[in-house]
C-alpha cells in the first residue's frame, strides 16, 4: 500500500513539474495569433532568438496568417517593438510596412517610429512612399487636428539619410500650422 502511495506522489509530483516547465516554455507552434497571449506565451516571445521569432513568424504564416494585421492587436504591438531594433530579419521590413497601414492608430505609429529607428541613416524608396502614405491616410486626424501619428511619421522621415525626405516631410508638415511648427522643431537643418 506504500509503495502505491509512494507511486502515485511522484506521479503526481512529475505530473505537476511537467505542467509548471510547459507553462513556463510553450511551444510557440501552439500560440494563436488570433487572440492575445497568455503571460506565458508573451514572456515566451519576448525571450525568442532572432532565428527563433523569425520562424516562428513563417510557421504562422505557413498556417495562413500572412498578414500583421490578422495578429491579435498585443501580437500586433510585439512584432512591431521586435523588428524595431532587434529582430534582423527579412520579415521585418514587410511587417513594419504593414503596420503603416494597421486599423489601430498606435500601431501604426509604432510602426512609423520603428522605421524610422530600423532604417536610419539609409535610403529607400519603397520607404519613402510608404510613410508618405501613411501621413495622408484620413485617420491620423480628429476633426481637422492632427494626432501624433503625424509627428512619429516626420521623425521617420527626418531620421532618413535621404534629400528627398526631407523634401517630401516639409511638404507634408506644411498642411497644418501644427505639424509645420514640430517639424521646424525636429528637422535636421
Amino acid at each position: 500500500m506504500k509503495e502505491k502511495l509512494s507511486l502515485i506522489k511522484r506521479l503526481v509530483l512529475s505530473f505537476a513539474l511537467f505542467s509548471t516547465i510547459s507553462a513556463a516554455n510553450p511551444d510557440p507552434q501552439t500560440f494563436d495569433p488570433k487572440i492575445q497571449p497568455s503571460k506565458a506565451e508573451w514572456q515566451h516571445f519576448h525571450k525568442m532568438s532572432d532565428p527563433e521569432a523569425a520562424k516562428f513568424w513563417r510557421f504562422q504564416t505557413d498556417r495562413g496568417v500572412k498578414r500583421l494585421r490578422d495578429w491579435s492587436w498585443q501580437w500586433r504591438m510585439g512584432w512591431i517593438k521586435k523588428c524595431s531594433v532587434g529582430l534582423k530579419d527579412s520579415v521585418c521590413k514587410g511587417i513594419l510596412l504593414d503596420g503603416l497601414l494597421d486599423n489601430a492608430m498606435v500601431i501604426r505609429a509604432e510602426a512609423a517610429s520603428s522605421l524610422g529607428k530600423r532604417f536610419a541613416g539609409k535610403s529607400n524608396s519603397e520607404l519613402l512612399v510608404a510613410l508618405q502614405n501613411a501621413y495622408v491616410d484620413p485617420r491620423n486626424s480628429r476633426n481637422g487636428n492632427p494626432l501624433f501619428v503625424y509627428e512619429r511619421i516626420l521623425e521617420a522621415l527626418n531620421n532618413l539619410s535621404d534629400p528627398r525626405a526631407i523634401k517630401i516631410a516639409t511638404k507634408l508638415a506644411n498642411s497644418h500650422e501644427d505639424t509645420k511648427a514640430y517639424w521646424g522643431n525636429i528637422s535636421k537643418k
